[in-house]
């Protein structure tokens, strides 16, 4: 039986409603000049982590897990950043902020749901500081944990937390990263530390730069990423060349991306949506996956209709739903 998808009206108000939440919670905080800043297609990005998070969270609190003694609901964020992402308009106008995935994914989730451990990993000194006192101001600092430094160097660390205080948890753990900067044994470590662990992973950030840096013989950018997908620079380059100049392309070199992050996690179960920028073109896709179970996933059934609602909606959506937010319908971003 086909699902029915959700209408687009239907789409900009959950937009909306989740833009408003992350703005909101924003407030506490005082921007500062190390935050990273964003686009708009970055605030659906961001409504994503949160709204997947809080069906996580359904599962990881149910009686499904419970009854599967699974003793603990985990969030760990390999790229954490500082806690806020800003942006500033035109004209030197003030800055908006939003908060980042730390906290749009762990706090004040529906049906008072929590987390039990949060694990923060981010590698620039001054941003993991800003996390790590707004973590303190939020009164978090008793389950939050903030891990300074490259998270393929720091995975170990963050499995040791888990270890000392779960046996057996669910863990939610989201790759924002750019370009190509996880190692695919940072996930296959993960993964064979423990069963449970569902993803939310960039799969397509960096197309355009990898096709740039191909065009112009940059080898060394490449490298890395040519040894992982089995490809010489000239077959990725001839992958690139189709998609980055026809609309219709299949997709060929994110079909590889997805690939290899489903050979490096172990899991296959979950597909890629897109985030959209205000042209209404793919900026970069997510992929999710999860846990093969006997009885068939509720998590990946419950981000299916998320991915429904993020397909039907662009970043000029996400932009007027911020404006609102600040009774501002003038505030432009920077062009993309």
């Amino acid at each position: 039986m086909e699902v029915r998808k959700p209408s687009i009206d239907a789409s900009i108000k959950y937009l909306s409603d989740r833009i408003e939440t992350i703005v909101r919670l924003a407030k506490v905080f005082e921007p500062s000049s190390h935050d990273v800043s964003y686009k708009p297609y970055t605030l659906s990005k961001l409504v994503a982590v949160r709204s997947i998070a809080s069906r996580f969270l359904m599962v990881a609190k149910g009686e499904k897990a419970i009854s599967a003694n699974y003793d603990g609901a985990i969030y760990l964020d390999l790229y954490a950043g500082g806690g806020l992402t800003v942006t500033r308009g035109k004209r030197g106008s003030k800055l908006r902020a939003v908060v980042g995935s730390p906290f749009a994914a762990t706090v004040e989730q529906e049906g008072n749901r929590e987390f039990d451990m949060a694990i923060f990993i981010e590698s620039n000194e001054e941003r993991a500081r800003l996390l790590k006192s707004r973590v303190g101001q939020m009164g978090l600092q008793d389950k939050f944990h903030v891990i300074e430094g490259n998270c393929n160097k720091k995975i170990g660390e963050a499995v040791k937390l888990i270890e000392e205080k779960f046996e057996k948890p669910l863990i939610f753990a989201l790759g924002d990263q750019e370009g190509m900067e996880t190692d695919w044994r940072t996930y296959r470590y993960l993964s064979s530390k423990y069963l449970g662990v569902d993803y939310l992973v960039n799969i397509s950030s960096g197309s355009e730069r990898v096709y740039g840096a191909l065009k112009k013989g940059n080898l060394g950018y490449v490298k890395a990423i040519c040894t992982s997908l089995g490809k010489t620079p000239e077959e990725l380059k001839e992958i690139l060349d189709v998609e980055m100049n026809d609309l219709n392309s299949k997709g060929t070199y994110r079909s590889l991306l997805n690939k290899q992050f489903e050979d490096s996690i172990g899991k296959e179960k979950g597909q890629a949506f897109p985030i959209y920028s205000r042209k209404n073109t793919p900026v970069y896709h997510l992929g999710y996956y999860t846990r093969n179970t006997l009885t068939g996933s509720d998590w990946v059934k419950s981000v299916n209709w998320i991915a429904y609602h993020l397909e039907n909606v662009t970043g000029q959506d996400a932009e007027t739903a911020l404006n609102k937010c600040f009774e501002q319908q003038t505030l432009k971003f920077d062009t993309e």
